[in-house]
């Protein structure tokens, strides 16, 4: 929410706004499956009422938001269940890894247990890339080491990086 445009560089929210607007749609994002609860031992909430919620929210003029339409860099980690690997969505340097703003929000959102995976493919024609994804979390509990190697390597977004030590985040 802090980093999806809202058409003229800003983002969609600031951060007071993006916090009330979680407080009051909570329960439409977690939503309980009461079905699921009955089936298995932890309650599982809805992924239908979630991805509602964020298809809304990551809307400008009818059309779903990318994570091209961001005003300020993004990374944004999560498990890829095909691959077994870690998967780190970010601003979209090439169609092939451009994805849509609520999937990306829902992918990261995936928590085993709580929601299923949840798959998505590159917006191109070809989905060339695809991910089934859970939350980040369960193998990159500190994010710090991808961060610093995508802005080493991230010339659009980061020109003047050319080591560690130009991060300034790492000085």
């Amino acid at each position: 929410m802090l980093s999806a445009d809202d058409g003229t560089g800003h983002p969609i929210f600031a951060a007071i706004e993006a916090v009330k607007f979680k407080a009051q749609n909570n329960s439409e994002l977690f939503k309980v499956n009461k079905l699921a609860g009955v089936l298995c031992r932890r309650k599982r909430f809805s992924g239908k009422s979630m991805d509602k919620v964020l298809k809304e929210m990551f809307r400008r003029d009818k059309a779903f938001l990318t994570l091209s339409d961001t005003c300020k860099p993004l990374l944004v980690p999560c498990y890829d269940l095909k691959s077994s690997a870690p998967f780190v969505f970010s601003r979209a340097g090439s169609p092939d890894f451009n994805f849509h703003h609520w999937k990306v929000c829902r992918a990261t959102l995936a928590i085993p247990g709580l929601f299923k995976p949840f798959s998505l493919k590159s917006i191109e024609v070809q989905g060339k890339t695809s991910c089934s994804a859970v939350d980040g979390g369960l193998i990159m509990n500190n994010p710090t080491a991808a961060a610093v190697t995508h802005v080493i390597h991230d010339k659009r977004d980061f020109p003047s990086v050319n080591g560690v030590e130009d991060c300034w985040f790492c000085r």
